[in-house]
């Protein structure tokens, strides 16, 4: 009988074991971010207002997490 070899990863996630889809991914992910901050026009009293969702959504992700709701609440930083 052959014997049994641990299938789990033994090398450390690092940069240099990273996946250049990931690395390339986040670049753009980041690059849409910085363009969407710099062109969508924003609202100084509207951001008042809304400051709140924040500190709401990170509620409701601690709540999703301690109960049984599971994968049925997303959270979405904004």
């Amino acid at each position: 009988m052959a014997e049994a070899k641990s299938r789990l990863n033994t090398v450390q996630p690092t940069l240099r074991h990273t996946s250049r889809f990931a690395i390339a991914g986040c670049v753009v992910l980041t690059l849409a971010y910085i363009a969407n901050w710099m062109l969508v026009e924003t609202k100084g009293d509207l951001l008042e207002t809304l400051a709140f969702l924040p500190g709401v959504g990170v509620i409701g992700a601690i709540i999703a997490n301690a109960s049984g709701t599971g994968g049925g609440v997303v959270f979405v930083p904004s």
